[in-house]
């Protein structure tokens, strides 16, 4: 047998493999699921499957079916065979890249997910019958949902496709509670969490913990502890276990993705990626450190804008950011969340609904114009490529008001940049990057950063060192 034949017919039982594999774990068979699961390109995938009708997609599909949803999983007595069947998914998925960016353990865990909901009888539609997948996907969607709405006071549409599927279950009750009336502006209802839908969520954590990983040996820039997932917000367990590129002694490795914007061609504003993307608290249980500029925007645009300008009430703000905010609360009869996301849509150009707040967002207005007149005037090349970052991500119907608002925003985010760069150069190691703080496991004073900032850039900052509590 030649090198090519030979070649084949390892791709050829791979593909036979993965398909066993993935029928067992009730996961879609695909030509995408097949390709990420044995390394083979996509188009391979298909052209073999069309050679021999015996393995064609929908024959493959149909072989799937037949299995009943106990044949693969069952939480209290199928523990075993779910580990050997996990395993071998996983090894033939390191034999042949050796990483996981491509989510395949956030399909585990959404298959054990809908595994706990089977087992307890409470998935009806016969759609789910073999698809404990597709139910832990939208299980784990819905949750994410509320958790967002609830910390944003919002609702979720009722054209939320994964919210649509679940509702359809005769035990939606059981797992998320609906609260308020139906808000006719957003399309949507309220609803929340109850605990034995945390309890299932908790369940399905424990037994993830449980499965055989195979040891990843990348180089990572930070990890996750796989037994803190429980702590974890479920926005971040589906975000470190979609991205991590493997596993190794019990913890989720991550690599440092941040990258610029494709409009931030000069690489000066922010970069974006899943450190950025993960919570504060998060960051913190991979035990980093974190170094946070206080009042970061704003001390930048006292420092860029007209010195002539009256500006009390917002130095008072930099001077004490989070005693401001609840003495501000405290007069307003508001909580401190409510005031704090108010504050920021105001140095956004969002409008004020908080009397209490006006002084402020009065000078918030008039400094905010005069940063970006100075800029025309002083920094005219600054000025113009944040113009062209407005300009790229500007639709139709865009007002002069909010092109004045994100080119004020690119302004001070590239100045945001020179702060969070001086920072950087005081590390042994490059810090991670999440806008107006870096994240790194060395300890440092804040005033070498505090220091270092000034030096650089002639901004006035102040720096706060955050740390997990044990």
């Amino acid at each position: 047998m030649g090198k090519r034949a030979e070649k084949a017919a390892i791709q050829q039982q791979q593909i036979v493999e993965s398909v066993e594999t993935l029928a067992g774990l009730c996961m879609p068979i695909t030509h995408t699921t097949i390709s990420k699961m044995t390394g083979i390109s996509r188009r391979t995938v298909e052209r073999k499957l069309e050679k021999d009708p015996a393995f064609s997609l929908k024959t493959l599909q149909n072989r799937q079916k037949v299995r009943t949803f106990s044949e693969a999983y069952n939480t209290t007595i199928m523990l075993p065979k779910r580990r050997a069947l996990y395993t071998e998914s996983t090894n033939m998925r390191s034999e042949s890249l050796g990483r996981f960016g491509d989510g395949t353990l956030f399909s585990c865990l959404c298959v054990l997910i809908g595994s706990i909901v089977r087992s307890l009888g409470e998935i009806n539609s016969s759609n789910r019958c073999n698809n404990a997948f597709s139910f832990g996907h939208d299980f784990t969607n819905v949750m994410i949902r509320v958790e967002n709405s609830n910390q944003k006071r919002r609702g979720i549409s009722s054209r939320f496709v994964p919210l649509r599927r679940l509702r359809e279950e005769g035990h939606f009750g059981l797992w998320f509670t609906r609260t308020g009336n139906y808000k006719c502006e957003e399309k949507c209802f309220s609803y929340t969490t109850t605990f034995h839908s945390a309890a299932i969520w908790g369940e399905a954590i424990r037994l993830f913990g449980q499965l055989s990983h195979p040891d990843c040996n990348e180089v990572h820039d930070y990890k996750v502890a796989v037994a803190d997932l429980v702590h974890i917000k479920t926005h971040d367990v589906k975000l470190l276990l979609s991205r991590c590129i493997g596993i190794r002694d019990g913890y989720i490795l991550m690599q440092d993705d941040c990258k610029p914007s494709a409009s931030d061609t000069e690489n000066r504003s922010r970069v974006y990626g899943t450190i950025v993307s993960l919570g504060s608290k998060t960051r913190l249980c991979a035990g980093l450190i974190g170094y946070d500029v206080t009042a970061c925007f704003q001390s930048i645009a006292i420092t860029r804008c007209d010195q002539s300008i009256e500006s009390a009430e917002y130095r008072k703000f930099i001077a004490n950011p989070k005693q401001y905010r609840k003495d501000l609360a405290s007069s307003a009869g508001k909580t401190y969340p409510t005031i704090k996301r108010a504050m920021n849509a105001i140095a956004f150009g969002g409008k004020n609904s908080i009397p209490e707040l006006d002084v402020y967002a009065k000078e918030a207005k008039q400094i905010g114009a005069s940063v970006i007149a100075q800029a025309k005037l002083h920094r005219p090349k600054d000025y113009e490529y944040a113009k062209r970052l407005m300009e790229q991500k500007q639709g139709e119907g865009s007002t002069y008001e909010k092109e004045q608002n994100t080119v004020l925003f690119h302004l001070l985010a590239m100045d945001e940049r020179l702060a969070r760069d001086a920072m950087s150069d005081c590390f042994d190691d490059y810090p991670l990057q999440v806008h107006d703080a870096v994240y790194s496991h060395q300890v440092l004073d804040v005033s070498v950063l505090e220091k270092a900032i000034a030096q650089q850039t002639n901004f006035n900052m102040k720096v706060t060192k955050e740390i997990k509590d044990d």
